[in-house]
């Protein structure tokens, strides 16, 4: 049993080892480039012209978001915001009424979330606020 306990731990920090020199390991920070391009396009997408293409722009957004969830562009807690944020944008833009209202607050608090972790990376940045880039469907986008 001793045996196999030293295995399992050798196994394990082998792993570790592995993941760490193969660049699968997670960072704890926000690659600066990311952050930079994180708030370039979300605010390319939330400053569309009101007859822009909405579908085709949110999936430009989301197809860079799940392009940047990797171990080497940013840490867990993005990732994971990453995640939530792009599903909170496809209902955001598909609902009406308090769940689509919901889901915006929810937006903003995801895109909060990676603005403090590349501002605590050392790379801050600033983007317009959800509520100002997605019209309430049951009101028209103002100009």
């Amino acid at each position: 049993m001793r045996r196999s306990a030293i295995r399992a731990g050798a196994a394990v920090a082998l792993i570790a080892l592995m993941l760490t020199t193969s660049g699968c390991a997670r960072r704890t920070d926000v690659d600066a480039d990311f952050c930079a391009r994180f708030a370039e396009r979300w605010d390319a997408f939330a400053g569309r012209a009101p007859d822009a293409d909405a579908p085709a722009a949110r999936d430009e957004l989301l197809a860079f978001w799940a392009h940047s969830r990797t171990p080497d562009l940013v840490n867990d807690t993005v990732d994971e915001a990453l995640k939530l944020t792009a599903r909170d944008l496809q209902v955001a833009l598909s609902e009406s009424g308090l769940p689509q209202r919901t889901r915006i607050e929810s937006l903003d608090n995801g895109l909060g979330i990676v603005a403090q972790e590349c501002a605590a990376s050392g790379h801050p940045i600033t983007y317009i606020p959800a509520a100002d880039a997605i019209p309430l469907a049951d009101s028209p986008r103002l100009g």
